[in-house]
């Protein structure tokens, strides 16, 4: 299953959750019905711009869900071939993130590594 697969499935799971029909919901977040099942079927790509993508996260009822949201921002990313939206604005206003990523990156640290220097950077008091 390729990423648009997967944040078009997501995407079908939180509008039906929600309790929406696939017309009514993509009226309500102004998609053509036809488009919008293309990107649940993962035929077409989520749409780019950040004001749509906040209404669907608006609409989908996840904005106050903190790790319903990451997980969105981060299927949907994938499925754009880019950075999650919710967290360009950190990058560009911040010259240590890139460098963090950098080393990180340089470093060649394992997925376990990088979940130990996340829960590290969490829990260390400032």
């Amino acid at each position: 299953m390729n990423a648009c697969e997967l944040f078009g499935r997501h995407m079908k799971l939180l509008r039906e959750k929600k309790g929406y029909g696939l017309r009514e919901f993509a009226r309500r977040i102004n998609i053509l019905p036809s488009n919008y099942h293309h990107i649940e079927k993962g035929l077409k790509k989520p749409p780019m711009d950040p004001e749509k993508v906040t209404m669907l996260i608006l609409e989908l009822g996840i904005a106050s869900d903190a790790k319903a949201k990451d997980k969105f921002y981060d299927l949907h990313a994938k499925a754009i071939d880019s950075v999650p939206l919710d967290i360009k604005d950190v990058i560009k206003e911040s010259d240590a993130i890139p460098m963090l990523l950098r080393t990180v990156d340089n470093r060649k640290l394992s997925e376990m590594e990088v979940k130990k220097l996340i829960d590290y950077v969490r829990n260390v008091k400032l």
